[in-house]
């Protein structure tokens, strides 16, 4: 997460103890003042350095903060949109169902129709049928009258001379 602390670079370096010699560039002892003040110059650009860090990771807590709550919310309208979907597949199923039933009803008006033109056409042929039987049982009275007639003919005698 945050990087480690860096050393902090002396603005002005010590000297080198190894030298064998506590003398700075000009022979004399280093000044306890002089180092308190590099000491505190140090820790101030620590301090400074802490602090930019500091802020940065507040920036990114606060960049989190906001992708959390960019995140929640679009939890929430996928959460939305998940029940928005459930709501139409139900819709569209039952319109599905719907349809199933309506054709089957159209399929057994169309079927029932069929047969009401079959009982139709099969009374219509009946009729016809009926019709036929008629015409020959008035065409048969009528042969037999004329069978009755010629019968009868034939017994009167022929009227004689006048």
């Amino acid at each position: 997460m945050a990087a480690p602390l860096k050393p902090v670079p002396d603005p002005e370096p010590e000297p080198d103890a190894s030298a064998g010699s506590e003398a700075s560039v000009d022979g004399s002892a280093p000044d306890a003042a002089v180092l308190a003040e590099r000491r505190a110059r140090r820790a101030e650009l620590a301090e400074k350095e802490l602090r930019e860090r500091l802020a940065g990771a507040e920036e990114r807590i606060a960049e989190l903060e906001l992708v959390a709550e960019e995140s929640e919310r679009a939890r929430a309208d996928l959460q939305a949109r998940r029940r928005r979907d459930a709501e139409l597949a139900s819709l569209v199923g039952e319109a599905a169902n719907a349809v199933a039933a309506a054709r089957l009803a159209v399929d057994r008006e169309i079927h029932a129709r069929q047969a009401a033109e079959a009982a139709l056409a099969a009374e219509r042929i009946g009729r016809e049928a009926a019709e036929q039987a008629v015409l020959a049982e008035r065409a048969a009275r009528d042969a037999a009258t004329e069978a009755l007639v010629a019968a009868r003919v034939r017994e009167i005698p022929a009227p004689g001379p006048l």
